[in-house]
């Protein structure tokens, strides 16, 4: 208990130290010192750190991952909304390196974790992270997930973050200042479903950097047979209502929403009614 309120406390000086606008250079070693104990980060390095995380599983991960590594493991975002349990089908729309997938897999270890990342090195990360723990319930797909079938499509490349690649230009002001994309393959939830006869998915994560709405619309079929959606977005005004209005057609109801101050992402949860009828509306 006095640990956790002492690196506690540590991720509260580091919020402070970036809200006073002092070099995070000079604070490197305190205001991390939670995440050394907490994760044991190592550098690799200038580009990648090597974390082992509390679950026993070993991640290859970039330095700006850490915040990611925080919310998934520390507080538990996900965990908040619902547990993933040792027989769940888990897809993870926009899985970057594998924090999320990582943790998933460990605990739905009799079931089945599909993990969707497009950007070509950050498929390669997590590949190598999910053969590292030689988790085999692990399937990877290399595609960016829209609400068209399969073709060519641009995917910008934020210029800082790793966490940022988008189909959408607008998504930042520094992805439309540098305005560099590559070409990826895209696909949809349901011919990802198809292609791996999955007929019933008991969670399916989504961060995807402004893309949700495409995702959602080509995943229909799927959706029908899901019972829990956990979607990070961006905080743009109506954001919120369009998810929650889309999602209400497809037979779901918003249980949690949570936007947390030090981050421009907030998280919303969704699960299926009950008493929603097995037919949803055609949204194509």
């Amino acid at each position: 208990m006095l640990l956790r309120r002492f690196l506690g406390f540590l991720g509260s000086f580091r919020i402070v130290v970036r809200i006073l606008g002092l070099n995070p250079k000079n604070f490197w070693k305190l205001s991390n010192l939670d995440r050394i104990i907490y994760y044991r980060t190592q550098p690799i390095n200038k580009m990648l750190a090597y974390s082992k995380l509390p679950d026993g599983c070993i991640a290859i991960h970039f330095w700006d991952s850490l915040p990611t590594l925080d919310l998934i493991y520390f507080p538990g975002i996900y965990d908040k909304f619902r547990k993933i349990e040792e027989k769940d089908t888990v897809i993870d729309c926009g899985a970057h390196v594998g924090i999320f997938t990582l943790k998933a897999a460990k605990k739905a270890k009799h079931g089945l974790v599909v993990a969707v990342e497009p950007e070509p090195l950050n498929y390669r990360i997590l590949k190598s992270n999910v053969k590292r723990n030689r988790l085999t319930n692990v399937i990877t797909v290399r595609n960016v997930l829209t609400d068209k079938k399969s073709g060519g499509v641009k995917l910008y490349l934020h210029p800082f973050f790793s966490e940022a690649p988008s189909l959408n230009i607008n998504s930042t002001n520094e992805t439309k200042k540098f305005a560099r994309y590559i070409i990826v393959q895209s696909t949809t939830l349901d011919d990802i479903a198809k292609a791996y006869e999955i007929d019933c998915v008991d969670v399916v994560k989504i961060a995807v950097n402004s893309t949700e709405i495409g995702v959602i619309k080509g995943g229909q079929r799927l959706l029908q047979e899901s019972k829990y959606l956990a979607i990070e977005y961006d905080r743009k005004p109506g954001r919120v209502k369009e998810l929650t209005d889309l999602l209400l057609e497809q037979g779901f109801k918003k249980v949690f929403q949570e936007d947390r101050l030090r981050t421009h992402m907030g998280f919303i949860f969704f699960e299926r009614c009950q008493c929603a009828s097995s037919s949803a509306p055609n949204l194509r």
